[in-house]
């Protein structure tokens, strides 16, 4: 990992140095949200699914 360091030269070797560390963490981190995002979106679309196959248990009661 990174040492973020607090003390910079100049705003612009900051900002340069806040965009690498930006872009290591989002190559680290990045595939690993999409990942999720997908599995959260699959899991909610079976659950509608699913509860769509319900209502007609739901309305003849």
């Amino acid at each position: 990992m990174s040492r973020i360091s607090i003390n910079s030269r100049s705003p612009g070797e900051r900002l340069q140095r806040i965009g690498q560390q930006s872009g290591e963490a989002f190559k680290e981190f990045g595939s690993g949200y999409a990942e999720g995002a997908k599995e959260t979106a699959r899991d909610v679309g079976e659950g509608a699914a699913n509860a769509g196959k319900d209502i007609p248990n739901q309305v003849r009661r």
